[in-house]
């Protein structure tokens, strides 16, 4: 007979818990660096123009 376990680390909490909030964390700071750097980018240089 065969007896399925949760796999636990760190005192008892699931490991597809730290995996998945592992992988939703990664996604949030990937997204929120792209979109940081995506408004860098279009920002208009600063400074004054001279049209001599």
């Amino acid at each position: 007979m065969y007896t399925d376990r949760l796999l636990t680390v760190a005192g008892g909490v699931p490991a597809w818990l730290l995996t998945v909030g592992g992988g939703l964390l990664l996604t949030a700071v990937a997204t929120l660096l792209a979109v940081r750097a995506s408004r860098r980018r279009r920002a208009p240089a600063a400074g004054v123009r001279s049209t001599a």
